[in-house]
């Protein structure tokens, strides 16, 4: 479902309200707030781990800003940790953050968090060909655009596959996936030739 643009949006007002207020924006923003972020990312892993006390959110399958504002100050956090003892520190923060997600659920996918983290943390470039370089930038932009498509070509896809005897299996996952990609970055590009055509100056940089 679309449940991640729905809690990414939410996220993303509470720290528009949090960057409102300009002694909590001096802190975020200006001069090296990692420490201050590192701060923020425990107290929402705290906020979460409370809010299950107070509030039955289960219904939403606990998919709210109250669960997620963590992995996203953790982050934020990141993106300043440019020394081995805070890398090191980042590492020790996916524990408390991805930890109890981890701990509740049996499949593989779990330890991703955890894997990605590591991997951004000390492997902050990659090289790569020009033309396989320009391949994952062209995926990287559209993902949102594939992310909203994927179900829909793939149930379109399952249905044709079934009334033409199609046994599912590998190659029609790899179709899936490949019809999928396709269909995100042409709605992507259509989307950036609308935006770019029509939307005024001011808002460009939004959208």
């Amino acid at each position: 479902g679309f449940w991640y643009i729905d809690v990414l949006f939410q996220c993303f007002v509470v720290l528009a309200l949090l960057l409102a207020l300009r002694p909590i924006r001096t802190l975020l923003v200006e001069g090296d707030p990692f420490h201050v972020l590192a701060a923020m990312t425990m107290l929402f892993v705290g906020i979460a781990l409370a809010a299950q006390y107070f509030f039955d959110l289960t219904h939403l399958y606990d998919r709210t800003p109250l669960y997620y504002l963590r992995a996203v100050f953790l982050g934020w956090t990141l993106i300043y940790a440019t020394t081995l003892p805070r890398k090191l520190l980042v590492l020790v923060l996916t524990i408390p953050v991805f930890g109890d997600n981890a701990w509740n659920h049996e499949e593989d996918y779990v330890w991703f968090p955890f894997l990605a983290t590591a991997f951004l943390a000390f492997v902050p470039r990659v090289t790569l060909p020009v033309l396989l370089g320009r391949l994952v930038t062209i995926v990287a932009s559209a993902s949102l655009f594939i992310y909203l498509t994927d179900h829909q070509t793939n149930l379109v896809l399952l249905k044709v596959a079934e009334r033409a005897h199609i046994p599912e299996g590998i190659p029609l996952a790899i179709a899936m996936t490949v019809v999928a990609v396709v269909t995100g970055i042409v709605l992507y590009r259509i989307w950036d030739f609308a935006i770019s055509r029509f939307a005024p100056r001011a808002v460009r940089g939004w959208l």
